[in-house]
């Protein structure tokens, strides 16, 4: 496994000042910044330079001067070279008013917008230090198996945010010897720095997707990549109104990729051996980093933490009254394979847990010996009754590191909706104060996720007939 997190340090917390409330964005920035520098040891030198400029990037988000900007679609592709899209709708109060500021942080001011989630550096830094968490479990920045001897020539990122996920692309598809792989980058703000300066074969297009249609002729591109839109471009049923867009522009042949993750928090049970002669690349990759698949046979159990409990049933208030999907990961397989446009529809759903879990430590479940690779973990023998011997599973440096890392991006999410929960949960300030110090001390110092709550991931692919 490539070391991917510094063994030597674990990402440190989020902070907030006496009275509760989020330090500013530029404390924030400081110190989300130490969490991606000190934990991150990507082996690629250009990601960690695209993961710290976009930590210190500014980030210029007061209202849009361009119209064209918001009511239509802006291309970039150079810092001193912009095209205009004819723009297809009338300017709004959200062209002229687009953020609103609530405890220091910013969020999207249009009341027909159901975002939950921030539009500022802190926000950016959670994103940014998730995607690297997904790249590092998942041991590449796709998980769609034809892309590694097939690479696409044309790559459209929705969403894209800060670019970090074309420029780890980038980096991945340079070492297999296709440097000159073309990235577009789609979102409804210009964040992004000019990836071209880093060697990246880069275009930028200001557009707000839930305005269909996207800016792009038919089959334009031979990938398209979405991730964690699902709050900004909810899934009602099996209807995804972008879904239809991203075929549209999809060549034939082409590959679909979406990484998606649930609101929710679950503990995982203790887990069923892996028979050695089932082992895939995906199975030894997920044993390499600590994490576990979905696998028949994979159950869960409600969090023992009250905390989490707390969180659980306030973000479902949340997003119900928002009318955003609570569990995303359990909507789009199926909505995939009844696409008639798709084939070789595949998908690899992970949990990332947010510490070391009681019935590791006990040797209950969990990883077997004939499951394991001797480099991985360590391993101990301890005794249980009348002689007998059980396993128990010490976690590598690295694994430790990356569900430190899970759990920083957990709280961080938390701080992130603190308007939408506080609100579910009818809290009033020194109320919500008292609750965060509380959670972050049962979570931080006294370990109050060991019963195996995590994160629970996916990504979804698909090539296009």
């Amino acid at each position: 496994m490539e070391s991917w997190f510094n063994s030597s340090s674990s990402p440190p917390r989020p902070s907030k000042g006496t009275s509760g409330r989020n330090l500013g964005p530029q404390a924030t920035t400081v110190h989300t910044t130490t969490a991606l520098q000190s934990s991150i040891n990507a082996p690629v030198t250009a990601l960690r330079r695209n993961v710290h400029l976009a930590s210190h990037q500014t980030l210029s988000i007061s209202p849009i001067s361009n119209p064209a900007s918001a009511s239509g679609s802006t291309v970039s592709t150079s810092s001193s070279s912009k095209a205009t899209i004819p723009p297809t709708t009338k300017r709004s109060r959200y062209t002229s008013e687009p953020y609103t500021t609530c405890n220091g942080r910013r969020y999207i001011a249009d009341l027909k917008n159901p975002y939950p989630l921030p539009c500022d550096i802190p926000e950016l830094n959670r994103q940014n230090l998730r995607t690297v968490l997904l790249t590092a479990v998942y041991g590449a920045p796709f998980c769609a198996p034809s892309l590694s001897s097939k690479p696409p020539k044309t790559v459209l990122d929705l969403g894209c945010g800060t670019g970090l996920w074309s420029s780890t692309c980038h980096d991945y598809f340079t070492r297999l010897g296709y440097p000159d792989v073309e990235f577009t980058g789609l979102d409804i703000v210009p964040i992004a720095p000019d990836l071209k300066e880093q060697g990246v074969n880069w275009r930028f297009v200001q557009h707000d997707m839930r305005r269909l249609q996207l800016p792009f002729p038919d089959e334009s591109f031979d990938m398209v990549f979405l991730k964690d839109m699902s709050m900004a471009m909810p899934i009602a049923g099996s209807e995804f109104p972008i879904f239809e867009e991203m075929l549209r522009v999809l060549k034939p042949g082409g590959v679909i990729e979406i990484w998606e993750s649930d609101a929710t928090i679950r503990a995982l049970l203790p887990q069923p051996a892996i028979p050695p002669h089932t082992m895939d690349h995906t199975l030894q990759q997920a044993i390499a980093t600590g994490t576990y698949p979905l696998i028949p046979g994979t159950g869960f159990s409600a969090s023992q933490n009250s905390y989490v409990q707390d969180y659980n049933a306030w973000i479902s208030k949340a997003l119900e009254k928002r009318m955003i999907t609570l569990l995303p990961c359990t909507v789009l397989s199926p909505m995939m394979l009844q696409e008639e446009k798709l084939a070789d529809c595949g998908n690899r759903r992970l949990v990332v847990l947010l510490g070391e879990v009681r019935w590791e430590r006990e040797g209950v479940g969990g990883r077997t010996h004939e499951g394991r690779r001797p480099s991985d973990s360590s391993v101990s023998s301890i005794s249980k009754g009348k002689g007998r011997q059980i396993e128990r599973v010490v976690l590598t440096d690295e694994q430790l590191a990356l569900r430190s890392t899970a759990l920083l991006t957990f709280v961080q999410m938390v701080e992130s909706l603190e308007p939408v929960l506080k609100e579910a949960s009818q809290k009033g300030q020194d109320e919500w104060d008292r609750w965060w110090a509380g959670m972050m001390t049962s979570l931080f110092e006294q370990k109050g996720v060991t019963s195996g709550e995590g994160l629970e991931v996916g990504s979804w692919w698909a090539r296009k007939l």
